[in-house]
């Protein structure tokens, strides 16, 4: 199978290799069913060439998978503005909107399958592949980005928690630049948001409104002594009377 490097990859290679550095990556949970993808390049070795020219990424290729637990991924946002060059998106595009096309359009997620070509994730996936590179004056590579960057959020949806994995796309060059360790494979456990669009504290029946229905169903889950998802109001994994607090803080905020 033709691999798909990021552009630059060619470029890239230009670049001092530097086998004391590697680009540490880190999945932060937003406690709110979503979760944000971010690097920092650190010496391993303690050379003090971790940011040298040309030892930071020019260009991310990485593949995103639930791997246990049910949830979907629904939507990303607040891509980097370090890498603002999608290839997928611009494979994706045909001919006349390719000569529209400038530097920022689209987004980076693409097919995890190894195909090139961006993907839709309104109808939720279980996988998802993030493909973005540097550009410096309107030029790909080999200008390298930050030592450290917030790469993109990742909101899940689904009815419990699900494990995130996290980890290289060889098909779209992994880290693209002198880099020669990564700390991936990742994993990451995410309590998913259990409607689409995520629903505020207090919405249990995903209406749009905090209503009495929402009292009923936050007392019988209390009752039955049953974990019920959709009335969790504190979002903390139980029904205690910490969801009493955050039903009432969303009816005083969005009752009508």
């Amino acid at each position: 199978m033709k691999k798909l490097i990021c552009l630059i990859a060619v470029l890239a290679l230009a670049a001092p290799l530097c086998a004391g550095e590697y680009v540490n990556f880190k999945a932060t949970n937003n406690n709110d069913g979503s979760f944000t993808i971010s690097y920092a390049v650190q010496d391993t070795v303690g050379d003090g060439n971790d940011v040298l020219d040309g030892t930071n990424p020019v260009g991310i290729g990485l593949k995103v998978e639930i791997i246990s637990g049910s949830a979907d991924i629904m939507s990303a946002s607040n891509a980097s503005a370090n890498f603002e060059l999608y290839p997928d998106y611009y494979y994706s595009l045909d001919d006349a909107a390719r000569l529209l096309y400038a530097i920022g359009d689209g987004h980076p997620i693409a097919d995890p399958a190894g195909n090139p070509g961006a993907i839709d994730l309104g109808v939720g996936v279980s996988a998802a592949s993030i493909c973005m590179a540097r550009v410096e004056d309107g030029v790909a590579g080999p200008n390298p980005g930050p030592q450290s960057d917030s790469l993109i959020t990742l909101q899940l949806q689904g009815p419990d928690w699900a494990t995130v994995k996290i980890d290289l796309d060889d098909d779209r060059g992994g880290v693209v630049g002198s880099q020669l360790m990564t700390n991936l494979p990742i994993t990451i456990p995410i309590q998913a948001c259990w409607g689409y669009p995520c629903f505020p504290f207090g919405d249990a029946n995903g209406n749009g409104i905090v209503e009495p229905a929402e009292i009923v169903i936050l007392k019988t889950a209390w009752d039955s002594g049953v974990y019920d998802i959709k009335a969790d109001f504190s979002r903390n994994g139980s029904i205690d009377p910490a969801d009493i607090v955050g039903l009432k803080n969303g009816w005083d905020n969005g009752c009508p």
